[in-house]
C-alpha cells in the first residue's frame, strides 16, 4: 500500500521531471474562516457557489482556469474521486489577488466543482484542532498525476515480488 510519504516522495520525482508543468496539482489545506474571509475576498467570489480552501502548490504556478479531475487523501489514493473542477480564483496574503497560485505559497483559493464531492468535508477549519480520524488535506490534481502513481506503485510491487522470488 503507498503511504502519504510515498506520494510525497514520487511528487518530488515527478516535479524533477516536469510532470506538473502540464498537469497543475494543489494541496488543500483548510477552509477559511468568516473571519479570514472577511479580510479582502470580494464580495462576488463570496456570494458565488465557489468552494473557498486554502491551497498550496508546491510544484508549480497554477493558473486560474486551470482544470482538475481526481481528488484524493494523500495516504489513500485507492479511493480517489473523479471530478471536475476549476480554479476560478486566488488570493494571496488576503488582498492581493492573482490571476495564479503561486509555487510555494500558500492562498485562498475558489474551485468551480460540477459537483461537490464528499471528500471535501474532510479538510478542517483553518486554525481549529484537527483530529485525524476526521480531517485531512486532500490532493487536487489531473489523470496524469494518478497514471503515473499507479505506474510508480505497480513497480514497487513488481520488483518487490522479484525479490522474493530469488
Amino acid at each position: 500500500m503507498m503511504t502519504q510519504d510515498d506520494v510525497f516522495d514520487r511528487f518530488i520525482k515527478y516535479y524533477e521531471q516536469g510532470l506538473f508543468t502540464s498537469n497543475p496539482t494543489a494541496l488543500l489545506l483548510d477552509l477559511p474562516t468568516k473571519s479570514e474571509l472577511e479580510k479582502g475576498i470580494k464580495t462576488d467570489i463570496l456570494q458565488s457557489d465557489y468552494f473557498l480552501v486554502f491551497a498550496v502548490s508546491s510544484y508549480s504556478d497554477i493558473e486560474v482556469g486551470a482544470t482538475f479531475d481526481c481528488l484524493f487523501r494523500p495516504q489513500d489514493i485507492k479511493n480517489l474521486v473523479h471530478t471536475k473542477a476549476v480554479l476560478k480564483y486566488v488570493s494571496v496574503n488576503r488582498k492581493i489577488e492573482t490571476n495564479f497560485l503561486p509555487k510555494g505559497h500558500s492562498g485562498i483559493c475558489a474551485f468551480e466543482f460540477q459537483k461537490q464531492p464528499n471528500l471535501l468535508a474532510r479538510i478542517p477549519l483553518f486554525n481549529t484542532e484537527k483530529d485525524p480520524l476526521i480531517h485531512d488535506s486532500l490532493i487536487l490534481t489531473q489523470q496524469a498525476v494518478i497514471d503515473n502513481l499507479i505506474d510508480d506503485n505497480l513497480s514497487y510491487f513488481n520488483n518487490q515480488q522479484l525479490w522474493k522470488d530469488k
